[in-house]
Parts: C-alpha cells; structure tokens; sequence
C-alpha cells in the first residue's frame, strides 16, 4: 500500500523510476562482467597453440632457402623470397631478375613479356611453405633434442623418406630410407629449419655426397613492411 501511495505521487514516482533504472544497470554490468570471466576461464582452458602451429598458420612471410651441395666441389644457392597473399616474388643469388610464382610455377620477366620458366634448381623451393614444412614435421620421430647456453633448443626428427617425396611431388618414386629435419627454436620463435635431402639427391645424381636446406621463414609484420 504504501508503495502503491508512492507510485502515485509525482516526485516519489520519478523517484521510483530512477531507482529501478539504476537496479537494472547495475544487473546489466554484474552479468556483463560475469560473462567476461567465464569467458576468460573458458580460454584459459582451451589449448595454447604451439610454436611450431602458429608457424604453419603464416601466410605472409619472407624466406631465405640455402641450398649447399657437396659433390666433387661445394656449391651454395640463396633464395630469398617474398609470399605475400595474392603475390609471390623470389631472386637467387646475386641474379637481380625477380621470379614471379603462380601455382607453385615460376615465371620471369623477359623481352617477349612474362614467360614460364624450369627451375634449376636442387629442390622446388616454392613447395617449403610453413604448412609443408609443419606437416613434414608432424610425420617425423623425434631422435634428438639439444639446449644451447644461448638459450637456443634444437630438435631432430626423422621423417620416412617417401613423406618427404609426397611433400614434394604428386608423383614419386619409392625411396627407402629417412630425411633428417633439425628445427632450431630462440624461446618461442621459430628459427632455421634444416632438412638433409643427401638420401633423395643422391638417387638423381650419385656424385652428391651431402645436400643441406637451410630454411629461415618470418611473418611479414607491419614494422617489417
């Protein structure tokens, strides 16, 4: 009753109205805030990504790919590339001519316009994509790991030969025996990636004694553009 005699006086009715306009923010904040710490919990329980998968997501990166083959001399080729989403560039060595890639195809530049063009090189560069590169990983056996006092891990794994024709090739021959793949880590950063393709060179030119990928790949940032 003396809510209802209240209600019907003018300055205790806007009073009211206040009152309850105030109660129901207030409800509104406590669920808000409620919400936001479920929430937090609910993404402190899911699983943090790896190192190694946030790699694999990049997809916008520079690389550099060394190549170093050791047959009756000791040879060295540079690739220093640029995959950007709808545009991959590439050089090799000193060579100042820009590769285009398109469909992990490679095409130059020429007086008769663009022009598609055989690799000559060891390996088809193009084919190491962080994702390649996680999956041929994720196929491997750990054999070794090694803590450096400079704080760097370095992990070996040892993946099937034929895994690594896959990554490579739609088409392959069998291989037997194994491809080692070293992953060098700074903390969380993924480093070098270094694979020994000697097993797989060796079956195209039996002169090579040893071939060695050297692989750095870095997400393009927007203080690295």
């Amino acid at each position: 009753e003396t809510l209802k005699t209240l209600w019907r006086h003018p300055q205790y009715h806007a009073m009211i109205k206040l009152g309850l306009y105030f109660v129901f923010v207030a409800i509104v904040l406590i669920i808000i805030q409620v919400q936001n710490v479920i929430n937090e919990q609910r993404m402190q329980q899911l699983p943090k990504k790896t190192a190694l998968q946030l790699f694999s997501e990049y997809q916008e990166y520079t690389y550099t790919i060394t190549i170093t083959e050791t047959s009756n001399t000791v040879t060295t080729r540079t690739i220093q590339g640029r995959k950007d989403r709808d545009k991959e560039t590439l050089t090799v060595d000193q060579d100042p001519t820009i590769y285009t890639i398109r469909n992990q195809e490679y095409f130059v530049m020429n007086d008769q316009g663009e022009q598609k063009i055989t690799s000559t090189l060891a390996y088809d560069v193009v084919k190491f994509t962080p994702a390649m590169l996680y999956d041929l990983i994720g196929k491997g056996t750990v054999v070794a790991s090694t803590n450096y006092t400079s704080g760097m891990t370095e992990t070996t794994y040892e993946v099937p030969g034929d895994e690594f024709l896959a990554s490579l090739m739609s088409d392959f021959p069998k291989m037997t025996g194994n491809i080692m793949v070293k992953v060098q880590m700074q903390g969380q950063e993924i480093g070098n990636i270094i694979i020994d393709g000697s097993n797989y060179r060796k079956r195209i030119d039996p002169n090579i004694i040893n071939s060695t990928i050297t692989i750095t790949i870095k997400p393009i940032t927007e203080k690295s553009i």
